[in-house]
């Protein structure tokens, strides 16, 4: 059964750190993997804080293998799941959506 994953994500705003005063925003999301990971039930409490937990398989039960750092691992550090998300408008206006806006008279009859 497919459930779908979460589109939520995560803001944190500051001001830079050169005392300038202008707010920077941070965007981040957990992964589709992160968020596949912890939908069935792979992830569970861990006891090592700022670390993620990869439980271990009931009897008869196969669970996927987590590869950190090139070899299997129980715990992961969050990061691994984390998606920086782009914000904010170009400073460079040359990958502009629109590049074309004059039309032609001849359709103005059309609206």
């Amino acid at each position: 059964v497919y459930k779908r994953q979460s589109k939520f994500i995560t803001v944190t705003i500051r001001t830079r750190k050169d005392d300038t005063g202008d707010v920077v925003p941070d965007v981040y999301m957990l992964s589709d993997q992160g968020q596949a990971l912890e939908r069935d039930n792979i992830l569970e409490d861990s006891d090592k804080r700022k670390m993620v937990k990869i439980r271990t398989p009931r009897e008869g039960e196969i669970l996927p293998t987590v590869i950190a750092q090139g070899k299997s691992s129980t715990y992961v550090e969050p990061e691994f799941f984390i998606v920086n998300v782009a914000h904010g408008a170009p400073k460079n206006n040359n990958y502009a959506t629109i590049k074309h806006s004059d039309f032609p008279v001849e359709n103005l009859s059309l609206i």
